[in-house]
């Protein structure tokens, strides 16, 4: 098993206690908005955050599946770049309809967001299944990953919202 994919695996983690952290507290206000940074609020950032991690653990159990659901499907050069380099430019991509917030409470979220950490520490003891399954499962515009490719993507698509949530609070702050 490659340390870099424990290390991705670890990251998700603590970026998963990172939404608990912002979830349990009060800054940047949950309810901030900053209509030149994002339309979503500091919460509706943390709610995408948490439906778009179900469904990626989701896409890494079908990659997982035995017979492998599709070995087929590659990512499209966007998804390939976008692995590559780490980066997910704002404002390109507009989220799935599954993935978009909704008016949950906050014990709603914290809760769902417990059975997704638990979901992606799950994963720990399937890391090395991960790196040799073949099963890619089809992500809505990036094409086809792996298991190993969703788990990288997952730390990704945090930091690229992290940073919004960021940039939320600065603009608030003013």
């Amino acid at each position: 098993m490659t340390a870099r994919l424990k290390r991705t695996h670890r990251r998700n983690l603590q970026q998963l206690d990172r939404l608990a952290r912002l979830l349990g507290s009060d800054g940047p206000p949950l309810a901030a908005r900053a209509p030149q940074v994002s339309q979503w609020s500091v919460l509706e950032q943390i709610d995408h955050l948490i439906r778009a991690d179900d469904l990626i653990l989701q896409a890494i159990q079908r990659t997982l599946a035995s017979p492998p659901p599709d070995v087929e499907l590659r990512p499209v050069w966007i998804g390939r770049l976008v692995l590559w380099t780490g980066f997910i430019p704002r404002g390109r991509g507009k989220a799935p309809a599954p993935t978009q917030p909704a008016a949950r409470s906050r014990p709603e979220m914290e809760k769902e967001l417990g059975r997704v950490r638990a979901g992606v520490e799950a994963l720990e003891s399937r890391l090395g299944e991960m790196i040799v399954s073949p099963g890619r499962a089809a992500h809505p515009a990036l094409g086809g990953f792996t298991a190993a490719q969703w788990l990288r993507f997952m730390d990704l698509h945090h930091e690229h919202h992290f940073k919004i949530i960021d940039d939320i609070g600065r603009q608030a702050a003013r």
